[in-house]
């Protein structure tokens, strides 16, 4: 069996490159200051005053970290240094949160800042196992492999495949994050990398510090979990999914026989997988109800997973000859799919069915970025600044309006034009420039007036 990482050393200057990323992305963490005033034997007020005066101050304690982190991976020691750092401060605090996205209740693990290090290590170091394991159609924060990505392909096979699109499955799975074994996870890490003694202990030593983090807070089950929020934890998650996307995609089939002789039928023709929600198409309703099932077991088995039982198969929107239009639209990855017009068309003798289908956001989602949209347009109509937190919200939202087709919206509203204010202010706050209220208020009066 092909293994992975082999060629990659944890020497001072790979860390030292892993790291630096990350600690200028959280330079103003507390509990960063806090690592950096213990390292550099100062107080956490003079620490947070050196950080954003002193870049003398942060090459020298980065180096220090990443030499120290060298050598405890060398000695087998990582639990040691973690401990030792901050010692009063728990491996790992649970703070519950509620998801803005969907009102969910979540359990976020917020670890220790030399863990976090740690973990980031391991992440950059296991990229290259991460990138040949994930499948092409896994599309959840991966570089390049986005919603819009997602979103593309979606519409390509519904519109281009009408028979293999007709029935769709639609599932997540129960709780992904804290469901996840950590002993299986353990065991495919170590299969694919085992030629690296340094990756395999990094593996074993995370996930042992969860294992003790949760023994000592006294959880549930200290056996299951990936933490919400670390910096490994998108990837190991797609990493383990990775298994349930290649067994579907390729192995889910039946041996047929026809006209004497043996052929191998896919009882589906498309799979998707956006973080834990999973998507299927088939043909046939008998046939993709059969994957789904043998899909079910696999992951039970195999993964230790469960598919919630609020798991739908339907029939996507079609449209009958007398117009009337029949089946359900698709909502998946915050985009709603739906048919809207089928067509033949003919390349010489052969005849293809198309079907043209639109997307839209789904309504909360857009709800909440017409809302934000209406409070910019106001400040600006009202000479009040926006500041650089409320106008990069606005901005998340515009992916989602831009690559849907929400052209009518966009040119009643003149969504396009203040995207492009907002932008602007955002690079003015980026380049410490002053804020222009009279600059912008023309700008709105010559859009709205």
């Amino acid at each position: 069996m092909r293994t992975y990482c082999k060629d990659v050393k944890f020497d001072e200057d790979f860390i030292l490159k892993s790291i630096s990323v990350y600690i200028a992305d959280h330079d103003d963490n507390v509990a960063m200051i806090k690592l950096f005033a213990w390292y550099g034997n100062v107080s956490h007020t003079k620490a947070r005053r050196l950080m954003s005066e002193n870049t003398q101050f942060v090459v020298e304690i980065q180096k220090q970290i990443a030499a120290e982190m060298e050598w405890h991976i060398r000695t087998r020691t990582i639990r040691e240094h973690v401990m030792m750092t901050d010692p009063a401060e728990p491996i790992i605090r649970y703070v519950p949160i509620i998801d803005g996205n969907n009102g969910k209740h979540r359990e976020l693990g917020i670890e220790k800042m030399m863990l976090q290090l740690y973990e980031v290590v391991l992440r950059d170091a296991l990229a290259p196992l991460f990138k040949a394991k994930v499948g092409v159609f896994q599309v959840a924060a991966i570089k390049k492999k986005g919603q819009s990505y997602g979103k593309r392909h979606m519409k390509r096979w519904l519109e281009r495949d009408p028979d293999g699109t007709k029935y769709l499955w639609k599932a997540d799975v129960h709780k992904c994050y804290p469901s996840v074994p950590r002993e299986k996870l353990r065991q495919r890490l170590h299969r694919d990398v085992h030629k690296n003694a340094d990756a395999v202990y990094l593996c074993d030593a995370v996930i042992d510090l969860y294992i003790e983090a949760d023994m000592a807070a006294q959880r549930p089950d200290p056996s299951r979990g990936i933490l919400i929020g670390s910096p490994a934890a998108k990837d190991l998650s797609n990493y383990y999914l990775s298994d349930a996307y290649h067994y579907a995609s390729e192995q889910i089939a039946v041996m047929e026989k026809r006209r004497g002789q043996e052929k191998r039928k896919r009882l589906l023709s498309h799979i998707m997988i956006y973080a834990d929600d999973i998507v299927m198409t088939g043909s046939s309703k008998r046939d993709l109800r059969k994957a789904a099932f043998i899909l079910i077991d696999y992951m039970s088995e195999n993964l230790g997973l469960s598919i919630k039982d609020t798991w739908q198969m339907t029939k996507f929107t079609y449209v009958s000859k007398d117009g009337s239009r029949y089946g359900n639209v698709i909502d998946f990855m915050g985009i709603v799919f739906r048919s809207v017009k089928s067509s033949l068309r003919y390349y010489g003798k052969n005849q293809t069915k198309l079907r043209k289908v639109v997307t839209t956001v789904r309504d909360s989602i857009f709800l909440r970025g017409r809302r934000k949209f209406v409070k910019v347009v106001d400040k600006l109509h009202h000479k009040i600044a926006l500041t650089q937190a409320y106008a990069m919200s606005f901005m998340a939202y515009n992916g989602w309006i831009k690559v849907n087709d929400t052209f009518n919206f966009q040119k009643e509203s003149c969504w396009k034009q203040v995207s492009k204010i907002a932008a602007r202010i955002i690079g003015r706050y980026a380049k410490e420039k002053p804020y222009e209220t009279e600059y912008y208020y023309k700008k709105w009066r010559k859009l709205y007036a």
